[in-house]
């Protein structure tokens, strides 16, 4: 029963995450929720980094019994640890039960949201629009056969799999425990991953706004306290946490770029009944509203293939030319449903995020002595992971943990300045050397000759593309950059002719200079780049010579700092080898999408709690804008859902709904058809293929090698070994 088994799954994430959450409240102890919705999460990576380090070494083979083994170890810590702080875990659990409830609503809905849009397209393959499936199935069954590591490669035999493969492993945790078969696991996965990812946004959103409430004070001595939440300010800041948490969420999970927009308006003369100029002689011209307003609502159908709708709004930059890049977003990612790397890491930004914020409430140097271990031991394997799970994001990642580590430790001036400084390194070296030593088997064996990074000499990201994929970021940073601007001029304005206000009026026209120059500089083309470097100087400003802000405001600016530099990198340089620059754009991109929406909502907070004061004028045409541009970003997930949906195989009426990502080849749900390829003109029954893999799952013991026919990419070829492993 696959409603069982959806249930199992489940379940077992849900215990994982309970049993192995004294650790968390132990690592991440400056976070107000003490990391509750990072649990799962945590479990997976923990479980995943035992048991794959055991048969990375060949001290046991990676299978059911070493993962019950690591968990069992798992355990172990977590009685431990649970033990030493018994009285504040049964205290957390009475005092927050009510938010804990809500965390488990929230992840129920998302996990539901996207299963039932896998049943409704479970498909793991398909002619035109079938992605890059084959690829992830292929090495996602290679692991789940791995006796011992690296994996074998299934398209080469006796030779490993050369592939940042370590999110696979991760995704092998709850597949080897459950026993479910990998092509309905892989339709259990996007939405576990997806619910996890979003579950862990909305944690560092509400973890913000709380911890970084009035009461808290950074780099304190001891684990966050959570104050009286009966109070009115009490009551009002667990609002806003809330209200930043599920904005965050929404921004980076659900949220689409405008692309989506730009493809309806275009469409628009198609959808125009062909009589309607005749029929509505004195309105010729409202034929396109009324037809805009009938695909909305559903009652007519949009115009062109369903992939127009759902696949072209991850290439919105330079659409249709030669240097196009890929810039997809996380919906996108999970809707179209390519098992890649990137998504299989997405949800441990959470985890990043998390350990970085608690060091600030709660710096490393101000724990005792095994919690102080315990942090430095899991905070390596998360950010280590990056390397062995998606390369792109391990040294970005490394560097702001480090950045981090050394500006929490600096905080609580430990001992004088050389002492100090002594100290950082030594917890930076132990930091890092962890970090990479953990995961020193996937490095020895990973080898890529894209290591290089040279200029970008092709055609720049046009001003208007940037604003379509980062359109409502950028309208919230924005406003609250004017915002804050403002009141600073009628500061200083006040406080003339004060020598510190001169003195940085004198660094503001300074800063402005350098901008001029560096315009000059730059050609004409890096439309982009200006803007980001006026954007960056306005944040920087406001992080390094603004005073009296708040905490909440200087996290924002810098997260949105990040994310901007991110995104004006691509426009300087490529990775060389990379296909233009696709990958370059791609990965940055991503990283860049979580820092605008987590920022972006902390922005929204800031500019909502001072709307009141706001002149009308100003603030109903700003709502409206801000209204229009979140229902512009909801356009992709409203029309290109049902889109995608659909796309199933072709010439197939009443294609299976279900969680077997295998069954489109039966065709036909009643078994009425099977489903046919035409491949270069021969006609190929896949319900014949069907069986023989099943023959081969159910008889072929080990990983012996086959022989099969060979394809260009992107065709049926290599089928086999694709769902056998």
């Amino acid at each position: 029963s696959q409603v069982f088994g959806t249930i199992v799954w489940y379940l077992v994430l849900l215990i994982l995450g309970v049993l192995v959450f004294p650790l968390i409240f132990t690592v991440f102890s400056g976070l107000p929720d003490r990391g509750y919705p990072l649990a799962r999460m945590a479990a997976l990576l923990l479980s995943a980094w035992i048991s794959w380090i055991l048969s990375s070494l060949n001290v046991l083979a990676f299978t059911r019994w070493s993962i019950l083994l690591a968990v069992g170890l798992l355990i172990g810590l977590s009685i431990y640890f649970g033990l030493r702080k018994k009285a504040d875990i049964i205290q957390f659990f009475r005092s927050n039960w009510k938010y804990i409830l809500s965390v488990e609503i929230i992840f129920g809905v998302v996990f539901l949201f996207m299963l039932v849009i896998r049943i409704n397209n479970p498909d793991l393959w398909q002619p035109w629009m079938g992605g890059e499936k084959p690829m992830d199935f292929a090495f996602f069954n290679s692991v789940l056969k791995t006796v011992y590591f690296p994996p074998q490669n299934p398209w080469f035999s006796d030779h490993y799999l050369n592939y940042y493969y370590y999110g696979y492993v991760m995704a092998a945790i709850p597949t080897k425990l459950t026993g479910i078969m990998p092509s309905i696991a892989y339709n259990l996965i996007l939405p576990s991953w997806y619910a996890m990812a979003g579950i862990g946004v909305f944690c560092f959103g509400y973890n913000l706004v709380t911890g970084l409430s009035h009461s808290t004070t950074l780099y304190g001595s001891s684990p966050y306290t959570t104050w009286n939440l009966s109070t009115h300010i009490g009551k009002s800041t667990r609002r806003w946490a809330y209200f930043a948490g599920l904005f965050a969420l929404i921004a980076v999970m659900l949220f689409g770029n405008l692309y989506e927009n730009k493809i309806f308006i275009k469409s628009l003369p198609e959808m125009v009944p062909a009589n309607w100029a005749e029929e509505h002689p004195e309105n010729p011209s409202g034929g396109k509203l009324a037809a805009a307003w009938d695909a909305i609502t559903g009652k007519t159908e949009l115009p062109g293939n369903n992939s127009k709708w759902y696949f072209e709004a991850s290439r919105p930059i330079l659409n249709g030319k030669e240097d196009t890049p890929i810039a997809e977003f996380p919906y996108f990612t999970f809707l179209y449903g390519d098992m890649h790397p990137h998504m299989l890491t997405m949800l441990y930004y959470a985890l990043a995020f998390g350990w970085m914020l608690s060091l600030l409430i709660h710096p490393i140097n101000k724990m005792k002595w095994p919690e102080r271990i315990l942090s430095l031991c899991v905070a390596a394997i998360i950010f280590g992971s990056f390397s062995a799970s998606h390369t792109w994001d391990f040294y970005p990642f490394l560097g702001l943990a480090a950045v981090t580590l050394s500006w929490s430790i600096w905080q609580t001036k430990p001992a004088p300045i050389k002492e100090t400084i002594t100290i950082i390194a030594a917890y930076l070296a132990a930091f890092v050397i962890l970090a990479t030593a953990l995961y020193a088997p996937f490095t020895y064996w990973f080898k890529t000759e894209y290591m290089a990074i040279e200029l970008w000499t092709g055609a720049k990201t046009p001003i208007s593309d940037y604003f379509i994929v980062f359109g409502l970021s950028l309208f919230i940073m924005i406003s609250l950059l004017i915002k804050e601007s403002i009141g600073n001029l009628k500061q200083a304005y006040r406080k003339w002719p004060d020598y510190k206000t001169i003195s940085k009026i004198a660094v503001l026209i300074s800063l402005g200079l350098i901008y001029l120059v560096a315009t000059l500089i730059w050609k004409s083309n890096y439309q982009v780049l200006r803007l980001g470097l006026f954007m960056l100087i306005g944040l920087g400003y406001q992080v390094f010579f603004r005073h009296g802000q708040s905490k909440l405001q200087m996290i924002t600016w810098i997260l949105y700092g990040i994310g901007f530099m991110l995104t004006l990198l691509v426009e300087v340089v490529v990775l060389k080898g990379d296909v233009g620059r696709s990958n370059m754009v791609f990965r940055m991109y991503i990283e860049a999408w979580f820092y605008f929406g987590i920022s972006s909502a902390l922005a929204l907070v800031i500019l909502l709690l001072g709307i009141k004061k706001w002149p009308q004028w100003l603030s109903i045409p700003w709502v409206i804008l801000l209204a229009l541009l979140v229902i512009g970003s909801l356009s992709y997930p409203y029309l290109a859902t049902e889109k995608r949906m659909a796309d199933r195989w072709p010439k197939i009426n009443n294609p299976p709904k279900t969680l077997d990502g295998m069954a489109f080849m039966l065709g036909e749900s009643d078994g009425s058809a099977p489903a046919i390829y035409d491949d270069d003109g021969k006609l190929l029954d896949l319900s014949k293929d069907y069986e023989a893999i099943q023959y081969m799952q159910d008889n072929v013991l080990g990983s012996p090698v086959i022989v099969e026919g060979n394809r260009v990419e992107y065709k049926w070829g290599s089928r086999f070994s694709v769902q056998t492993g």
